[in-house]
């Protein structure tokens, strides 16, 4: 096989996804007062849910209070997506202790929600205590709290750890005209057998 036909087939398999894009949208029978409508739409709507603050769910709280643009909305998106998957506490200590080490908590207003409040004073209380010489007592107390946001938190993500869980959870939501799709993730398997289920 021929360099410019390698070349000719991995540029076929593998598009530059800007330019893909690009094509796509110039494709597209949009103009611009089109796109002005959309954009309006859009705008309206994330006002109308930001404006009714009782109405947003656990999660969107949450992101409200730690935006991921902030230093403490990173932290805690970092531990959501990975203290679940540590088998270990010491590891899990430590990736605590380094994502409450990351952020300035003493500036976290807690919002207005009492479960927000609650949240802003646990994790300055939490990020104080990690460094004071109760830490060693505090650890395990925190690495449960912590876990226990952080499930809570996947649960808005991850409706269960196999098919028929995800399939019984998914029924309400139906019910309620939501339509699903679903994944099946596989980061966590540790043997070839893992793998293969």
């Amino acid at each position: 096989m021929s360099e410019s036909t390698v070349t000719s087939f991995s540029s076929s398999l593998f598009p530059n996804e800007e330019s893909s894009m690009r094509q796509v949208l110039d494709n597209l029978p949009w103009d611009s007062a089109r796109a002005k409508r959309v954009s309006k739409a859009a705008i309206e709507l994330v006002q109308a849910v930001r404006g009714k603050p009782d109405t947003l769910g656990t999660l969107e709280q949450f992101l409200q209070q730690f935006p991921l643009v902030s230093d403490e909305g990173l932290a805690l998106m970092t531990l959501a997506e990975a203290l679940l998957r540590i088998p270990d506490r010491a590891t899990a200590d430590a990736l605590i202790a380094n994502k409450m080490a990351a952020a300035d908590w003493s500036k976290v207003s807690g919002g207005s929600s009492v479960l927000m409040k609650v949240a802003g004073i646990g994790l300055k209380a939490g990020a104080k205590v990690l460094d004071h010489a109760l830490g060693g007592v505090a650890k395990p107390v925190m690495r449960e709290s912590m876990l226990r946001v952080m499930r809570m938190m996947g649960q808005q993500f991850v409706l269960g750890e196999d098919i028929q869980e995800a399939f019984v959870k998914a029924v309400p939501f139906e019910k309620d005209g939501f339509r699903m799709s679903y994944d099946m993730l596989g980061e966590g398997a540790r043997t070839q057998d893992d793998a293969d289920v």
